[in-house]
C-alpha cells in the first residue's frame, strides 16, 4: 500500500528551505569603498557559498627555508593523499628564528606569494594572515617572541600612537608586508585578509587585558594604514576570534571587535572544543548575531583529537560557516597519517557538496548574466530503497558555466550538488515522490524544472540486490587511500603490510615485505548464491629479482579457492615498478553469501604492492573494457609520470585551456619530459577505454 503522508514532511521541509533557500542572494557591500572588481567577485562568491556547500581549506607554512615546498607541503599533501585540491589555500606572513635573516624572511614572503598566484589561478580562495612578533623585537626573534608577555596598559597606548616608538616598529613591520600585497594587487588577485586573529586570545602579545580597551584601535590603524594611506583595494576583512563559550567564558570577544564598518566577513579560529560541544552552538549563535548577513567561516583549527565537521551536519546546523581551515604540521600531518582520519577527512572532500579546488569558479560581477541555463534532461532513478533514491540526469548547458543542481521533492528544496547525480535521502517507506530538477548558472540564474520523476520507495527492510555489472565496488577501501581500513591481517613488524605512501607519485599503495601465510584478507557479505563475480586489481614488485611472489584472489565462496596468475620477474624479467592489471572471475555457491578476498606475499624479502582492488558483479568473461582503474599522474624531477593507462591518449593544457603536449601512452609507467615548459599548473587530460581522467600538476 502507498502512503501519502504530505503535509506534516511539506510544512517541515519547506520552512527549512525557506530559510536555507531564498529565491534570491545579494551580498552586502564590501567595507572599502574602492574595492577592486576582484575583491568584489570573490566575497560574493563567499557569500553565495551558503547554497552551495562547505568549502575545504588547508593553510600552509611559509616559515621555511625549502625552495621546494614553502607555502604549498600541506596543500600538496592533501591532494597526494585524498585525490583534491582544497578550495581555500591559506598561509601567513610570519616570522624567522634568530639564525635567519630579515632578508631570507622577505625571500620566503616573496616565494610564498608566487604560490598565491598560481593556487588562485588553480581556482582556489586565498587567505593570509600574519603573526606578527611583539614590535618591540624585530621579526627574526622566534615564535617565542610571539607568545611573549602581553603588553601592559601603557605600552598598547603607546603602539597606537603615531610618532612613538613601538608605533614606527608596527608601521616598519607593515612596510615590509604591503609590498607584496600590492602585487597581489597589481595582477588582480583578492586576498581574504585575517589579521591579528585569535584578538582575544591570551597567548599573544597582543591579546592581554590592555587589549580590550586598545585592541579596535589598532585594528582601525591597520586598516587606515594599509587601505587609505597605501591604496590596498584588494583585501576582504576577516575578523576571526579564539573559540570562547565552551573553556573560557570571560573571553566573549565582544570588546574586540571594531565595528561593522572595518569587518567583511566573520569566523572562529577552533581548537579547544570537548567533542560534547562540538563546533560549539553558543559560539555560532554570537557569530551569527554579530554578522548581520555577512559571511561566516571557520578561520582555523581542529585539535588533532577531534572529529572534524561533516559536510551534512555541518549544512544542517552550523550552515552560515563557508568553510573551515585546517593548520599546517601535526594538525593535517596527524589526519592524513592515521588511516582512520585520512578515511574521515577522504569523506569530506568526496561529498558532493565540498568545494574543492576543481568545482570553484568566480563569476564576475561585471558581466551581466540574466539567462537561465537549459533545463535538465532524462532524470532517472537508478536505485530505491525503503528511505533514500539515488538520481541521475543529463548536463545542462549555460553560456557562462553551471554550477550546479537543485534537487527538489514534492516541489520542496531538497539539496544541491555540483555532480550529475546525487541521493535524495531521510525518505518515508512505501511513499509515492515527485522529484524534480533545476541548473544553476554561476549567476545564480535558474532553469525551469526538469519533467516530473514519479519514484515509489520500497517497503521497510527491503534493499533491491545490485544490477549485474552495474559497476558497484563491494569491496571497502580497494585503493589503499585510507590505509587498511576494511582489511584484517597481520601487521607486525615481521610482516609489514601497511599502507605505503610512495614518496615519488605521492600516492597510496598497500605495500608488503616479508613473507606472510596469511596475507591481507576481507570478508565481503551481501552476495548473491550462484551469482558470478569478477574481481581485478594492479600488482607490482619493486625489485626485478627470481625470488619475489605476490598473489591475489578470493577464497571461502563455496568452491575452493581461486587465484590471479601469480606476479613474479620470470624469464625475461618484469620490469621494475610495472604495474599490471589482471582479473579474475568466480561463481557463488549454492548456499553462500559471503566471500573472502585476499592479497598474499609468498616469496621473497623485498617490497611488493598492491592497488585497486574492485569486487564487482560479472557481466562478462574477461575485464571490462570501458573500466579506468587508478589513473595517477604528477611531475618528478622535470617529467611528467602517468601511471596505469597504457594505450591512452593525453593532452597537457596549461590555465588557458590551450593544448601544449599530445601523447599517446604506451605503458602503464609512462614518463614524459617536461621540463622545456615554463613552471606552473597545468591541466592532464588521459583519454582511456571511452573515459577521461583529469587532474591538475605543479610543473
Amino acid at each position: 500500500m502507498i502512503v501519502k503522508q504530505v503535509i506534516g514532511r511539506l510544512i517541515a521541509v519547506m520552512i527549512l528551505s525557506l530559510l536555507m533557500f531564498p529565491t534570491s542572494a545579494q551580498a552586502p557591500e564590501l567595507v572599502n569603498p574602492n574595492a577592486t572588481q576582484k575583491a568584489k567577485d570573490v566575497y560574493r562568491y563567499i557569500y553565495n557559498l551558503k547554497y552551495q556547500g562547505l568549502m575545504t581549506g588547508q593553510h600552509n607554512y611559509a616559515r621555511t627555508w625549502s625552495l621546494h615546498d614553502i607555502a604549498i607541503r600541506a596543500t600538496n599533501s592533501v591532494k597526494n593523499s585524498i585525490g583534491h585540491y582544497p578550495g581555500l589555500w591559506g598561509s601567513d606572513f610570519s616570522f624567522t628564528d634568530p639564525n635567519y635573516s630579515i632578508a631570507q624572511l622577505q625571500d620566503a614572503r616573496h616565494k610564498m606569494i608566487e604560490v598565491a598566484k598560481a593556487q588562485a589561478d588553480a581556482g582556489s580562495i586565498i587567505t593570509l594572515t600574519y603573526h606578527m612578533v611583539t614590535p618591540e623585537l624585530e621579526e627574526n626573534q622566534g615564535w617565542t617572541n610571539v607568545q611573549q608577555a602581553r603588553l601592559t596598559m601603557s605600552e598598547y597606548e603607546e603602539l597606537i600612537t603615531p610618532g612613538t616608538t613601538l608605533y614606527n616598529n608596527w608601521k616598519r613591520n607593515m612596510d615590509r608586508i604591503i609590498p607584496f600585497l600590492q602585487d597581489l594587487q597589481d595582477e588582480g588577485y583578492a586576498v581574504v585578509w585575517r589579521p591579528y586573529h585569535e584578538m582575544n586570545g591570551l597567548f599573544w602579545w597582543g591579546g592581554g587585558d590592555a587589549a580590550k580597551v586598545h585592541f579596535n584601535q589598532l585594528w582601525i590603524n591597520t586598516y587606515n594604514y594599509m587601505v587609505n594611506d597605501h591604496g590596498l583595494n584588494n583585501l576582504i576583512w576577516f575578523w576571526s576570534p579564539n573559540h570562547f563559550t565552551s573553556w573560557n567564558n570571560n573571553r566573549v570577544p565582544d570588546p574586540w571587535f571594531p565595528g561593522h564598518e572595518y569587518v567583511d566577513m566573520l569566523g572562529i579560529d577552533d581548537y579547544y572544543w570537548d567533542q560534547s560541544g562540538f563546533l560549539s552552538q553558543g559560539d555560532y549563535d554570537y557569530l551569527v548575531n554579530k554578522a548581520q548577513g555577512k559571511p561566516l567561516a571557520i578561520g582555523e583549527g581542529f585539535n588533532v583529537n577531534m572529529k572534524l565537521p561533516d559536510v551534512d551536519w555541518m549544512m544542517e546546523h552550523r550552515p552560515e560557516y563557508r568553510w573551515f581551515m585546517i593548520w599546517d604540521g601535526e594538525w593535517i600531518n596527524d589526519r592524513l597519517s592515521n588511516s582512520e582520519k585520512r578515511a574521515a577527512l577522504t569523506e569530506i572532500y568526496n561529498h558532493e557538496n565540498a568545494v574543492n579546488q576543481d568545482n570553484v569558479y568566480i563569476p564576475a560581477l561585471d558581466i551581466v548574466d540574466e539567462t537561465a541555463p537549459t533545463i535538465p534532461a532524462n532524470v532517472q532513478s537508478t536505485n530505491e530503497t525503503s528511505s533514500q533514491i539515488d538520481l541521475t540526469w543529463d548536463a545542462s548547458t549555460d553560456a557562462n558555466g553551471i554550477s550546479g543542481y537543485e534537487i527538489f521533492v514534492d516541489g520542496v528544496y531538497n539539496n544541491f550538488t555540483f555532480n550529475l547525480n546525487t541521493t535524495v535521502k531521510g525518505l518515508l517507506p512505501e511513499t509515492e515522490y515527485v522529484i524534480t530538477v533545476k541548473a544553476r548558472d554561476h549567476y545564480m540564474n535558474r532553469s525551469a524544472e526538469s519533467a516530473p520523476l514519479t519514484v515509489t520507495t520500497s517497503e521497510q527492510g527491503t534493499t533491491p540486490p545490485p544490477v549485474t555489472g552495474d559497476g558497484t565496488n563491494f569491496l571497502i577501501n580497494g585503493d589503499f587511500e585510507d590505509g587498511l581500513t576494511g582489511w584484517n591481517g597481520d601487521v607486525n613488524n615481521e610482516v609489514r603490510s601497511l599502507s605505503w605512501l610512495d614518496p615519488v607519485s605521492g600516492a597510496y599503495h598497500l605495500g608488503i615485505s616479508s613473507k606472510d601465510d596469511d596475507g591481507i584478507w576481507q570478508v565481503v557479505d551481501g552476495l548473491t548464491p550462484g551469482s558470478t563475480y569478477l574481481l581485478s586489481g594492479f600488482l607490482r614488485l619493486n625489485h626485478s629479482l627470481e625470488n619475489e611472489e605476490i598473489r591475489a584472489g578470493v577464497r571461502n565462496f563455496g568452491d575452493g579457492e581461486v587465484e590471479f596468475s601469480r606476479l613474479y620477474p620470470g624469464n625475461p624479467a618484469r620490469p621494475e615498478d610495472e604495474w599490471t592489471q589482471y582479473s579474475i572471475e568466480f561463481t557463488m555457491g549454492a548456499a553462500n553469501t559471503s566471500a573472502e578476498v585476499f592479497i598474499q606475499k609468498l616469496s621473497g624479502n623485498n617490497w611488493s604492492y598492491a592497488d585497486a582492488f574492485v569486487l564487482e558483479a560479472a557481466s562478462s568473461t574477461s575485464l571490462q573494457d570501458n573500466r579506468v582503474i587508478n589513473v595517477k599522474a604528477w611531475v618528478y624531477n622535470g617529467s611528467l609520470n602517468i601511471l596505469n593507462a597504457e594505450g591512452g591518449d593525453l593532452r597537457l593544457l596549461n590555465l588557458t585551456g590551450s593544448s601544449v603536449l599530445n601523447a599517446q601512452l604506451s605503458s602503464n609507467s609512462h614518463i614524459i619530459n617536461v621540463s622545456h615548459l615554463p613552471a606552473g599548473i597545468y591541466i592532464v587530460n588521459v583519454l582511456h577505454k571511452g573515459r577521461v581522467f583529469s587532474s591538475k600538476v605543479i610543473n
